[in-house]
C-alpha cells in the first residue's frame, strides 16, 4: 500500500498508474467498484457437449488464450477446464478509446452425463476451440446381476 505524501513534499509517492487504471477499468467493466481478487474467476467459457459413436465430445471456446495457459483435469465424473487469459499490452496501438475484451482467470466444470474412461481422454486446442474427447464406457452398476444363493 502506498504511503501518503509527505507534508513537506509537493510530489506524490510513486504509484503504478497503469495498474490503477487497469483496476478501475476492470471494476467498471464488471459493474462493481470492488477490485478483483486473484482467486476470483473473471470468465466462464461456453461449451458444447455432444456424442459421436462411442465418445463424448466437449468443445470449449477459448479465443485469444495460449494452450500453455489452459489447465485440464478430470476428477471423478467431472471435467475441469481452467486457466488465465493474459492481457495483451501493445504500446504501438496507442491509447484505448474502448476496451471490451476481458482478461483474467477462467473456470468451467462439466459433469459427464454418463460414465467415461478417465484413462482414455484426448484434448486438442486449435483456432481458439478446446476439443476434449472421452471414450464412453458401459456402466455396469445399473445392470441387474444374478447373485447365487448358497444353502447351509
Amino acid at each position: 500500500m502506498a504511503k501518503p505524501p509527505d507534508k513537506n513534499s509537493d510530489s506524490f509517492p510513486e504509484i503504478e498508474i497503469d495498474k490503477i487504471f487497469k483496476t478501475l477499468r476492470d471494476a467498471v467493466n464488471r459493474g462493481s467498484a470492488v477490485p478483483p481478487q486473484p482467486d476470483l474467476v473473471n470468465y466462464t467459457p461456453p461449451v458444447d457437449i455432444y456424442t459421436i459413436k462411442d465418445h463424448l465430445v466437449v468443445e470449449t471456446e477459448l479465443p485469444g488464450i495460449k494452450s500453455e495457459d489452459i489447465e485440464l483435469s478430470f476428477i471423478k465424473d467431472t471435467l475441469i477446464i481452467k486457466g488465465i487469459k493474459q492481457e495483451m499490452v501493445n504500446d504501438e496501438k496507442g491509447h484505448y478509446v474502448c476496451m471490451e475484451r476481458g482478461f483474467g482467470s477462467f473456470f468451467r466444470s462439466v459433469d459427464m452425463p454418463f460414465p467415461v474412461d478417465a484413462g482414455n481422454i484426448k484434448a486438442v486446442y486449435k483456432n481458439g476451440i478446446l476439443t476434449v474427447k472421452a471414450a464412453k464406457i458401459e456402466d455396469k452398476r445399473g445392470l441387474p446381476r444374478r447373485v447365487e444363493i448358497d444353502s447351509e
